[in-house]
């Protein structure tokens, strides 16, 4: 689930948690009315909210992102020349190495082809020398000499040619990798761009993901990120990618996390849960429980100062099972966790502690 869905559940979890705990306690009790006009307000009569101190600790700002593993690269290696298939050299799941053999095709009549361009490039081979001996003898104009030598390099481009064209049914693969699947069986009849196998580069293993264009700008490429795969594995690379366009459909940025993965442990297209660390900051770990909203509608936490309440606004950086961490508070502030939703800027409040003292 993206960032930024998180923080909007969470903002809403914590207005009704709020709800449910000033039902419960009872601390908040509202200035009585007489006439129609607010009566005199007593010390009796003045809102209790229970309150905790916190301070600002060192913490890695984090940026959640739900993505899955994929190749680095992967190839359908395919024929460039027609025949039938002789031989499978790597079965699936086969590891090879750039050059290993993977399917090899009947070769015909490719290496009698090869034998008489050959002959052809050893006699045009002894014209052109003797071409060059007559001329120096006087025998051979320069008209014939170049003849010979045409004659020669035709010669030479035939016997390459026939050697590239038996090499064709020898098909390869292209880097190192996993041979992941196989489309023929010996007998089968292969056609110039048919595929032999597929060939996957696993190492290092790519985790692909998108974010908004409210969280991008955190992203650097080099931030370290940590991902849990779905089969419970845990993983440990950096940002390689980040996309300075955004996709047209969704509005997103695509960015790419590397990880090494020498033994091939990781798996291509398996789901993943990924936190990129942003920067250092000093930030407040708070319940999300205590989250409120502003009459224009920013996210914060009301506090207290002097027995009167302050709301201010907080930017969330980072979730966890055990709570979130937020900037924009000073470092040392007395925050509201009950009662909040139920008093107002300026207001005069009694304040008890979660110990359960009060001031």
């Amino acid at each position: 689930m993206p960032f930024h869905l998180n923080k909007r559940f969470a903002i809403a979890g914590a207005i009704v948690i709020a709800l449910g705990a000033w039902l419960i306690t009872g601390l908040f009790t509202p200035s009585k009315q007489t006439d129609g006009k607010p009566a005199k307000t007593t010390v009796a009569e003045i809102p209790k909210v229970r309150i905790a101190v916190i301070k600002a600790e060192p913490h890695e700002a984090e940026l959640i992102i739900r993505g899955r593993t994929e190749a680095i690269r992967q190839v359908q290696v395919r024929s460039e020349t027609a025949g039938a298939v002789a031989k499978i050299a790597a079965e699936k799941g086969t590891a090879v190495k750039a050059g290993d053999l993977l399917c090899q095709l009947a070769p015909d009549a490719r290496i009698a082809q090869l034998a008489q361009m050959k002959a052809k490039l050893d006699s045009a081979t002894l014209e052109f020398k003797a071409a060059q001996q007559l001329s120096k003898k006087g025998y051979r104009s320069q008209t014939q000499v170049a003849q010979a030598q045409a004659a020669l390099d035709a010669a030479a481009a035939g016997a390459r040619q026939a050697e590239i064209e038996l090499e064709r049914t020898n098909l390869r693969a292209p880097f190192d990798g996993v041979a992941d699947a196989r489309f023929v069986d010996v007998g089968d009849y292969m056609k110039a761009g048919d595929p032999c196998e597929t060939v996957v580069d696993l190492d290092p293993i790519l985790i692909a993901g998108s974010v908004s264009a409210e969280e991008v700008g955190g992203l650097t490429v080099g931030n370290e990120a940590k991902a849990r795969l779905a089969t419970g594995a845990e993983v440990t690379g950096r940002v390689r990618f980040v996309a300075q366009s955004a996709e047209p459909a969704t509005r997103t940025f695509a960015i790419e996390i590397e990880a090494a993965n020498p033994d091939h442990a990781f798996r291509d297209g398996v789901s993943a849960d990924v936190r990129v660390g942003l920067r250092k900051v000093m930030a407040h770990h708070i319940s999300p429980a205590i989250l409120t909203l502003s009459a224009d509608g920013k996210v914060g936490v009301r506090t207290v100062e002097n027995g009167v309440v302050h709301f201010m606004p907080v930017e969330i950086v980072s979730d966890s099972p055990d709570g979130m961490w937020v900037l924009g508070l000073p470092e040392t502030v007395t925050v509201i966790t009950v009662g909040q939703e139920y008093v107002s800027d300026g207001q005069k409040v009694q304040s008890v502690t979660d110990g359960g003292g009060q001031s």
